[in-house]
């Protein structure tokens, strides 16, 4: 489950008033194949976080009987639309309807608060009028942040269902490099362990999806590393099949090497693009982090049982190795010299690429046909009965 039981059973109350269910005989109904997740099993994106932590907060500290749903609700209209979870709604009541009286604060209290600043967990003590304008900046990014969330997770997975033949979608993501363990090892190794690189990708056709993992010694993440690592998995599925004629990419908003203007000018002169979707900023856990969980346990496991003389050591042997135990893994290998020549060519082209005004805040790229070296940005559009953002 991606949330607590309590919001699972507000949620069903909500949606079924009428019946009388508590909610301890709610939790004894749970299935057993249905578990809770850990808290430290995955990661947050900071809006989520300081959201709940705001939120809880004013919970905790209200005379009032106060939930997250009513206090988002206070912000919207009685009934919201597409307009008042996306910001552009005139007639919402906005962040301003979140008042100390609202929420049922008393004026005379201090509030402790602790919020991620700047990567780092910050305590503070706060004054009500001071804790209720956090709250409103939290409240208020939140709820578009989780609309552009929702709509955005349901338009990709509604891109891979309606793949059709001469049509393929990549998905992908730089793994977290893999950090080479040797069994036995000497103290001095702990300080200047060698990492190797991982691109990993899941190319899903009409007949099934595939599964890459490009490997290299070069660890460095950036547009040019990703687009040599996409040059090599194109060039395999031509050389293997199925033939296609236009690709739809699928990633994160990294703006290291996706969501960046060097992208955004490549993509014109590749003929086979025809869209590039980007998930919700910290959402984009996807079946490209498990391909890159199965290739570094099989490497890791390998390193820890074989003799010592038989260890991976570089991206070669990783590449040789792992492949032989992942067969439902392709593994490309890419030479450091090949990656550094290719950047090198890369930068050299790039010099004169000018910024692109609002490509952070746009979650789409599109070009009008497969042949056109024009790419428009786009904050939102339809796909069937659904948005994405």
């Amino acid at each position: 489950m991606t949330c607590s039981i309590r919001e699972a059973y507000v949620r069903f109350k909500t949606k079924y008033p009428d019946v009388s269910l508590s909610l301890r005989n709610f939790y004894s109904l749970r299935p057993k194949w249905v578990s809770i997740s850990h808290v430290r099993e995955g990661c947050v994106c900071s809006c989520c976080a300081n959201f709940e932590l705001t939120t809880i907060t004013a919970i905790n500290n209200s005379e009032d009987d106060l939930s997250v749903c009513s206090i988002t609700s206070m912000c919207v209209c009685e009934e919201s639309s597409e307009a008042c979870l996306s910001g552009v709604c005139r007639n919402c009541p906005g962040t301003e309807a979140l008042t100390a009286q609202s929420l049922g604060l008393p004026e005379d209290e201090e509030i402790e608060l602790a919020t991620w600043e700047s990567g780092g967990l910050v305590k503070r003590t706060l004054s009500v009028s001071e804790f209720v304008d956090i709250l409103r900046k939290w409240v208020g990014s939140y709820i578009t942040h989780d609309y552009i969330r929702k709509v955005q997770r349901e338009a990709i997975r509604q891109e891979k269902c309606a793949v059709k033949p001469g049509i393929v979608v990549f998905h992908f993501d730089f793994s977290e490099n893999w950090t080479i363990i040797l069994p036995q090892e000497i103290q001095s190794y702990h300080w200047h362990k060698t990492q190797i690189s991982i691109f990993t990708c899941v190319v899903t056709t009409s007949k099934g999806a595939q599964s890459f993992a490009v490997v290299s010694d070069d660890t460095r993440h950036d547009s040019a590393a990703a687009l040599f690592a996409l040059r090599k998995i194109e060039e395999h599925i031509e050389e293997n099949g199925p033939l296609y004629g236009s690709a739809v990419y699928v990633s994160d908003g990294a703006s290291s090497h996706f969501k960046n203007r060097y992208q955004h000018f490549g993509m014109g002169f590749n003929k086979a693009i025809k869209t590039w979707i980007f998930s919700a900023p910290g959402h984009g856990k996807n079946a490209c982090d498990s391909v890159g969980g199965v290739v570094k346990h099989a490497a890791t496991t390998y390193n820890l049982r074989c003799k010592t003389a038989d260890v991976i050591l570089n991206a070669a042997a990783f590449t040789n190795t792992v492949s032989k135990r992942t067969p439902n893994v392709t593994l490309l290998h890419l030479p450091t010299d090949e990656v550094r020549e290719y950047r090198r060519r890369k930068l050299d082209e790039w010099k004169g690429v000018r910024p692109v005004l609002g490509l952070r805040s746009c979650y789409v790229w599109e070009k009008p046909e497969t042949t056109s070296k024009t790419v428009t940005i786009k904050s939102m559009q339809k796909v069937g009965s659904h948005m994405y953002l």
